[in-house]
């Protein structure tokens, strides 16, 4: 059995400089290097992010992942911890021989044994199911709602745009989604996707709307740009009103921004999408598939139902 440890900062350049080849979306060598740093530096991954490494005998990395601490909830009572993986990493000369499921099914008991009252550790997926369900992780169907973005300058008075200086503040204070189980979404992590969005948009011009956010009396979203996309990371209305009125302050802002569309991942409270003014398509999302590995008893795959954009990383 190869080792599982914890990489060292003074590590991660030498990594950065071959995972740029899998995820550099459209940014050169130094830039890619410029947006890890710069993350990193970020208050929320200072506060929760390890990187691991799954090394050789000789001392050589076969393959890597990081991982976010977050706060998660059972039954709507018991809080605790439960740990995202993500940027799983391995070269291509070393695929094909199963480094990166023994990697995960190190890491899953590795995680345990730190923090014993852990109850889950998540992920998302865009290589399909197989790979993690070899540790141990289960699938949760995912959905995308869609939107296209009419050109309109149509204002109203029930949606108030919000800043990023108002996340920052933590007003509002964004609270988790009801459920069986679920994963917290804390301002920390969201603000974390806007500056990452901001590094896009100094490094290659991408789009950067005026607002990040907005909120009405019974309502809340969070968005950031992605591209020719608006990508919402937190939206929750309890009404058709408000989630019309979210929705047309982001048709706003993204038209603004020369935005196409809107995405939502659609979470299960939300049972009147169809009585909205607005089109609204529904399609399965193939990739950044949710998945989850217990590791508290009470917590069965299938109680995690509602899954904001903002926990993906």
């Amino acid at each position: 059995m190869h080792q599982l440890i914890e990489a060292a900062a003074s590590e991660l350049s030498n990594r950065d400089a071959l995972t740029f080849q899998e995820w550099a979306s459209g940014l050169s060598v130094s830039q890619f290097l410029k947006r890890e740093n710069r993350l990193r530096a970020h208050f929320w991954t200072q506060a929760s992010m390890r990187t691991w490494f799954l090394m050789s005998s000789d001392r050589s990395v076969l393959s890597s992942c990081e991982t976010f601490r977050l706060k998660s909830e059972i039954g709507g009572g018991e809080r605790g911890t439960s740990y995202s993986v993500a940027s799983v990493f391995t070269e291509k000369k070393l695929r094909g021989k199963g480094y990166a499921t023994e990697m995960m099914n190190q890491l899953v008991v590795e995680l345990k044994r730190r923090d014993p009252s852990a109850q889950a550790v998540i992920l998302f997926s865009d290589v399909g199911p197989g790979l993690y369900e070899r540790s141990g992780f289960v699938a949760i169907p995912a959905w995308d709602r869609t939107i296209s973005v009419p050109h309109t300058s149509e204002s109203h008075n029930w949606a108030t745009g919000l800043k990023r200086a108002d996340l920052l503040k933590g007003i509002p204070t964004v609270s988790a989604f009801p459920g069986e189980f679920s994963v917290h979404v804390s301002p920390g992590q969201i603000d974390w996707r806007v500056e990452r969005q901001n590094i896009y948009a100094e490094e290659l011009g991408d789009a950067k709307p005026e607002y990040c956010g907005a909120q009405t009396p019974s309502g809340l979203a969070y968005w950031v740009a992605n591209r020719k996309a608006l990508k919402v990371t937190y939206f929750k209305a309890s009404a058709p009103r408000d989630a019309e009125g979210l929705i047309l302050m982001m048709c706003q802002h993204a038209s603004r921004a020369g935005l196409d569309k809107i995405v939502i991942w659609e979470t299960p409270e939300f049972t009147y999408w169809d009585r909205l003014t607005h089109t609204v398509a529904r399609s399965p999302r193939p990739d950044s598939l949710p998945m989850i590995c217990p590791l508290a008893t009470q917590v069965k795959p299938e109680f995690w139902r509602a899954v904001p954009n903002a926990l993906w990383v």
